[in-house]
């Protein structure tokens, strides 16, 4: 889909909603700053967990993830 095209959708989808909360929402996506994406508090905390147990070595390599859920699937 071209860029034209997809804004022609979008705008469509805008102007046929009720839901005000959204609206609000895809405006204030749509008009941040997109150089820098500040964190909320909560998200920083999970980072810090999730680097630590980087470290600690409390992960999974992604192919043994695949493995494992494929396993699980079947």
């Amino acid at each position: 889909m071209s860029t034209p095209e997809l804004k022609e959708k979008i705008t469509k989808l805008i102007n046929n909603m009720d839901d005000e909360e959204l609206l609000h929402e895809i405006y204030k996506m749509a008009s941040e700053d997109k150089g820098i994406y500040q964190l909320s508090a909560a998200q920083k905390l999970q980072m810090g967990k999730a680097k630590n147990e980087i470290k600690k070595g409390m992960f999974s390599a992604h192919e043994e993830v695949k493995k494992r859920t494929s396993e699980w699937l079947n």
